[in-house]
Order: structure tokens, then C-alpha cells, then sequence
């Protein structure tokens, strides 16, 4: 069952509940600060602004945007942090 993360815009707890979910299904979520390609998987989750000024989520792969959830499809100004998920205790 996955959390209703709709729920939890504007809540600083959203974070820790996705950690905690991402656990019970055996994963964790792994922050590399800027965009290190050669430490990326094909698909991960890219952070940065967003032409409208917002920080904001998009999915890229192999260092190109795939999927922006926001209708306007604009993605992000620049990559400022990346995060993917691997198997809890996995070797890096």
C-alpha cells in the first residue's frame, strides 16, 4: 500500500514516511549532491528549480529528462542533487 503522498504537500514528514515505506519494500533512497552521471543508474530522481522559480522533482535517465510530472513539461533550470533507489545494504 503506498502512502498518500497527495496528502503531505506543504508537510515536512514526507521525506521520513517515504524512507520508512521504501524500507519495508527493502530499498533506500541514495543522495549524490550535483549530477554525477558516472554514479547513476539509468533512471533517477533529479532536483532543481523549476522555470517557475519552485524547487521541484523530475525523472531523468542517462542524463537527459524523461518525465516531469507538472503539466507544463518544462522540467528543471539545473540539476542540483540527484537521488535513486537500491537494495538496502548494497554495495555502492
Amino acid at each position: 500500500m503506498v502512502p498518500p503522498f497527495d496528502q503531505m504537500f506543504g508537510r515536512n514528514d514526507w521525506g521520513h514516511r517515504l524512507d520508512e515505506w521504501l524500507q519495508v519494500l527493502g530499498y533506500e533512497r541514495v543522495w549524490l549532491d550535483g549530477h554525477q552521471l558516472d554514479k547513476l543508474p539509468e533512471f533517477y530522481i533529479a532536483i532543481g528549480h523549476s522555470v517557475r522559480g519552485v524547487l521541484h522533482a523530475v525523472i531523468y535517465s542517462n542524463g537527459a529528462l524523461v518525465h516531469d510530472p507538472h503539466f507544463s513539461d518544462t522540467g528543471i533550470t539545473e540539476v542540483k542533487d540527484t537521488y535513486h533507489l537500491e537494495p538496502i545494504g548494497k554495495e555502492s
